[in-house]
């Protein structure tokens, strides 16, 4: 009965029925059931593991992993932008459902929450400095049919060349220059500059008033430490030294 059932709603929601008079053999309980089974798989999305996830509804709420430092900065960026809903916090060190002070979000649960609460946020930021654990969690966050947010202080330029990737932060008086690339969830810091052409890898971290130069490619997980100048000729030297390993 249930495999004669979802044959019949997968026809009916390929649209084969080319009148109301086919729908005449159906018995009104198929119906009822029918339709049901339509309006709850519509709301489904499969997963990159094969699974069906529930979608959020259209909105714009954020849920950012790690309610710590960086977690708080990426909450005031989010408020800046104007462009959220609801914002709540997933974080390891969750203990109960309450407000962390009276006038921020909740901390609603933990990193393994994400799934559980994959219907209720269309955006997921996560806010961890660990280049591993951020690329972990920045892939269950897609497995979760959770869009990766890029979030981008009203202050910082980014040029319309630009090019970044899901889950990027760029902090307040950060500049992104013309043909620039950001891979995913990249963090450029506070006064940093990714100059013209220049590539950084995934995961990487622009610390404040660091410098990468134009052209130069920057490799994954990389951290560039504020103040200093990642060049084209430190580029090089790390493909000697790795030849040489």
């Amino acid at each position: 009965m249930g495999r004669f059932l979802l044959i019949k709603t997968n026809l009916f929601k390929e649209k084969r029925f080319q009148s109301f008079n086919e729908l005449l053999p159906y018995k009104f309980t198929e119906l009822l059931l029918i339709f049901a089974i339509i309006s709850f798989t519509s709301g489904l999305t499969r997963n990159s593991g094969g699974r069906y996830t529930q979608m959020a509804q259209e909105n714009n709420n954020l849920l950012i992993i790690g309610a710590g430092q960086y977690g708080h900065l990426a909450l005031e960026i989010a408020r800046a932008m104007g462009c959220f809903g609801k914002i709540a916090f997933l974080d390891d060190l969750y203990k109960a459902p309450e407000a962390i002070h009276d006038d921020e979000p909740s901390i609603i649960g933990t990193a393994r929450d994400i799934e559980k609460f994959a219907s209720q946020f269309h955006y997921g930021f996560v806010a961890i400095g660990n280049p591993q654990v951020r690329a972990r969690l920045v892939e269950q966050l897609k497995f979760s049919c959770i869009t990766p947010a890029t979030l981008i202080h009203p202050t910082a330029y980014v040029s319309p060349s630009a090019r970044l990737q899901q889950g990027c932060c760029v902090e307040p008086n950060a500049t992104v220059q013309t043909g620039a690339v950001l891979g995913k969830a990249t963090f450029v810091a506070s006064g940093a500059v990714i100059r013209h052409d220049a590539t950084v890898g995934d995961f990487c971290h622009i610390d404040c008033n660091a410098v990468v130069e134009s052209g130069a490619v920057v490799p994954a997980s990389t951290k560039v430490s504020c103040n200093s100048v990642f060049a084209k000729a430190q580029e090089a030297t790390r493909g000697v030294l790795e030849d040489l390993v």
